[in-house]
């Protein structure tokens, strides 16, 4: 029986794509899996379609490296084709769509959740197909609130509306009143310039002991944010 038979990911690529196709094999083959692609099983001597003929019909999987250039390949469409056709409604997950370019596959993919790589680092890649390859992942259980933090509610993990961990601001003067003018004033200011694409920032400033630094530690507090 031919060496190649039988791994669980056949990775179709067309040529401009060739160093996306490694580095997915190489990252898959780290972390356990079994892969087989043209640039690294496709020996000198060897007939090509024989080749391609064991691997769209022994390898469990299909990774189809999608670009524009991709589906510009005959070969590269009978290659994803073959996977689809196992597999027409996706259930199984047969055909695995890792998309390298921007741009919109064709009708008969478009409807298929591809992983995407574009614009990301490798770690980020890394993790992004691991994650999508892998049939026992444990669906996650528990995700931090994204919302602002309550005073009388505090958990020991922090989420993102948070705030800083460390600030040399004193405790919120649980007495403070009035000045409610100014604290709408802040918070609009505040509001609008956090739309732009930069940090939004508000100075306050007068004479030495009229209440600045109450007035910056109220405007931190959550009923302000």
């Amino acid at each position: 029986m031919d060496s190649t038979a039988g791994r669980d990911f056949f990775i179709s690529y067309t040529a401009v794509n060739r160093a996306w196709a490694e580095w997915i094999a190489v990252q898959l083959e780290a972390a356990g899996y079994t892969t087989l692609l043209q640039a690294f099983d496709f020996r000198p001597g060897s007939d090509f379609v024989h080749q391609m003929q064991v691997a769209t019909s022994t390898c469990e999987r299909t990774i189809a490296v999608l670009s524009p250039a991709y589906f510009a390949s005959e070969f590269s469409e009978a290659e994803w084709r073959t996977a689809f056709a196992k597999d027409p409604s996706g259930a199984e997950g047969l055909l695995v769509p890792i998309r390298v370019q921007k741009f919109t596959p064709p009708v008969l993919l478009e409807t298929r959740v591809y992983v995407d790589l574009v614009a990301a680092d490798e770690p980020t890649c890394r993790q992004r197909l691991l994650d999508a390859v892998n049939k026992n992942r444990v669906r996650p259980t528990t995700a931090r609130f994204p919302g602002v933090v309550s005073e009388t509610t505090r958990s020991s993990s922090r989420f993102p509306g948070a705030g800083p961990a460390v600030s040399n601001l004193p405790l919120r003067n649980r007495n403070f009143s009035g000045r409610d003018g100014l604290l709408e004033r802040i918070h609009a200011d505040l509001q609008t310039a956090s739309a732009a694409a930069v940090v939004p920032t508000e100075a306050v400033h007068g004479l030495g002991g009229i209440g600045k630094t109450e007035l910056a530690t109220e405007v931190r507090a959550p009923v302000w944010q």
